[in-house]
């Protein structure tokens, strides 16, 4: 992430991948953290394996967005040479 100012790349762009990237980061870290504040204001300690399974399809999907990239580059036509 530190050769954005280097490469040609757009700001545009720059921006909304970041925002894409950080998107599902911030929406587990969200429910665990409501998930917890809810527990301890019940008086309950927290069910960690629910937190688990609550974040499963998430971290799957984060998963799948790391790993995009890979399968597309993979599967895109070479340029042809001219």
């Amino acid at each position: 992430m530190l050769r954005p100012p280097f490469s040609e790349r757009a700001l545009e762009q720059l921006h909304l991948t970041t925002a894409v990237g950080i998107i599902p980061g911030v929406i587990a870290y969200t429910r665990i953290g409501a998930g917890l504040g809810a527990a301890f204001d019940a008086g309950e300690a927290p069910d960690i394996a629910a937190f688990a399974r609550e974040l499963a399809p998430a971290f799957v999907a984060l998963a799948a967005l790391a790993i995009a990239p890979a399968i597309y580059s993979r599967f895109k036509r070479p340029k042809a040479a001219s």
